[in-house]
């Protein structure tokens, strides 16, 4: 059992395995570090990977809230275990833990060798203009109201049912067991936690252009909406950046698509450890090496 402490006297579990370049992989709302279980078992062999359970899942606690605003207690404690590593690590997010992965990769720039943002829920930045854009933030906002009300009426089963169905796919409530069911119930003011922390980040997209690694953006071709154009913004926005799509794939790409997530995660790390988009030379040598598989295609899983 690997556990620590940031100084706010958050502890954070965390799940270590394998040898070489540390990577360390955030999980998203409502799971923990082992969601990345299967993408370890692909990339263990050439990194030292360590999966932390985020701040109030698992077997991690988070001392206090309102110590600053939006994810500074997820950066706080991430940043502490990045003094505990004591080198730049390839990071890495999903969902959740991506809009994670992306404030730490701004707020401390000089840890991050390289930074994939996985279907990433950067719901503070504005909606698009256009109507269909607005209704599927409303949409986003919805899921949150619906948890909410739930939550306050004493019933976060209902509302949590309203949220896994919508990320995961309808009806993945019911094919839960009840002690999974029960699991994510008392979750369910984590999760509102977490969400309204999103919403509180004020990091506008420009922003991004200041990320001097390598960046990959990563989304499923058939996820919300919501998440598909924040990795293309990334990818956009970021000034050594690709955009990878997976074809048929919805929300929980480390889950469904694992071999193909370990893949291009193997394959950025990897460029990295080159100096790829270190030099002037950056943008062009990773768009090149982008035809070349991070960017296109899939891995059977």
């Amino acid at each position: 059992m690997n556990i620590m402490c940031d100084g706010a006297g958050t502890r954070l579990f965390y799940r270590q395995a394998g040898t070489g370049t540390p990577a360390v992989l955030l999980h998203g709302f409502a799971a923990s570090g082992a969601q990345w279980t299967q993408t370890v078992s692909h990339l263990r062999t050439r990194h030292q990977i360590i999966a932390p359970d985020l701040p109030g899942y698992g077997g991690s606690q988070i001392a206090a809230y309102g110590n600053g605003p939006g994810l500074a207690p997820q950066v706080r404690a991430l940043a502490a275990l990045l003094d505990h590593i004591g080198q730049p690590v390839h990071l890495a997010g999903h969902g959740f833990g991506a809009a994670v992965a992306a404030k730490l990769a701004l707020t401390h720039g000089d840890r991050i060798a390289s930074l994939a943002l996985i279907e990433p829920c950067l719901f503070h930045l504005p909606p698009g203009t256009a109507p269909r854009d607005r209704a599927q933030h409303r949409e986003i906002l919805d899921i949150e109201a619906r948890l909410r009300a739930a939550d306050r009426n004493g019933n976060p089963h209902a509302g949590m049912r309203a949220f896994i169905d919508h990320w995961h796919g309808a009806g993945t409530w019911d094919g839960l067991g009840a002690a999974l069911r029960d699991m994510h119930a008392s979750e369910s003011a984590q999760v509102l936690r977490d969400l309204a922390a999103c919403r509180a980040e004020t990091w506008p997209l420009d922003q991004v252009s200041r990320i001097a690694c390598p960046v990959l953006a990563c989304m499923g071709a058939a996820s919300h909406p919501a998440t598909r154009r924040a990795a293309e913004l990334v990818a956009d926005a970021a000034p050594v950046a690709c955009l990878k799509i997976v074809p048929d794939a919805g929300h929980m790409l480390p889950l469904t698509h694992a071999g193909t997530v370990a893949g291009a995660l193997g394959q950025l790390f990897a460029l990295a450890e080159r100096g790829v988009g270190r030099g002037p030379a950056g943008p062009r040598s990773l768009a090149a090496e982008n035809n070349n598989g991070i960017g296109g295609g899939t891995e059977d899983d």
